[in-house]
């Protein structure tokens, strides 16, 4: 009998198994004929050199990025033109980036299901401050082929999303300081002279030494 019992729980584990991969081919098949139109009219309409770039299994929100002008590319399709927009910002307007995971509220403790995997997007815009990509939306395990590669590539693009918001800021603070440096050795060279020029006025340098500290300040 606990044979049986035994058997009958490795069938079901490897069916559960089987049917997440079965998901993950019909997304994947999904994704690749809702992707590679609106990739196209991102770079040929939009003329959006993307190096990287990927649509939601959706079909209705997508990213690209382009590493060399360090932009981005928000796709929304709603199915016409009309209810579809390409929204290009750059790396200094990322806000916020956050994995989401719908995790099914019925399930028990031992069992981990999973509703939907999304990449929440917030960047500085009055008109679409918010962007959503999906990234999973069929209920599934977590031990799943299905979840492990929506996970995976989640996480991917928040971990590209979030350099590219860090590189912005690095690049902007070094300009500040560099902006800073310049600015201060004019107002330190101002400074030295009139403190050469006092000594010199008080006698305890001469023309011919105040002429040589004053050369090699402004050198």
């Amino acid at each position: 009998m606990e044979i049986v019992v035994t058997f009958l729980i490795l069938v079901a584990i490897v069916a559960l198994v089987a049917m997440g991969d079965i998901v993950l081919v019909v997304q994947q098949i999904r994704a690749r004929r809702l992707k590679s139109p609106k990739i196209t009219v991102v770079k040929e309409v939009d003329e959006f050199p993307a190096t990287q770039r990927f649509m939601g299994v959706d079909g209705l929100a997508g990213i690209a990025i382009d590493e060399l002008n360090k932009k981005l590319c928000l796709i929304l399709d709603g199915g016409t033109p009309e209810q579809s927009s390409r929204n290009v910002v750059g790396y200094g307007d990322i806000l916020a980036v956050e994995v989401f995971e719908d995790k099914d509220p019925n399930q028990g403790v031992s069992v981990n299901r999973i509703l939907r995997v999304e990449l929440h997007i917030i960047v500085k815009s009055t008109s679409t401050p918010t962007h959503t990509i999906v990234f999973l939306d069929r209920r599934t395990f977590a031990y799943t082929a299905a979840y492990r590669s929506a996970i995976k590539q989640a996480r991917h693009w928040h971990g590209v999303l979030q350099a590219a918001a860090d590189s912005h800021e690095i690049h902007a603070t070094r300009e500040q300081e560099q902006e800073s440096a310049s600015a201060l050795p004019v107002h330190s060279v101002a400074d030295e002279l009139r403190k050469l020029a006092q000594l010199r006025d008080e006698g305890v340098l001469t023309e011919q030494e105040f002429q040589q500290q004053k050369a090699r300040l402004l050198a």
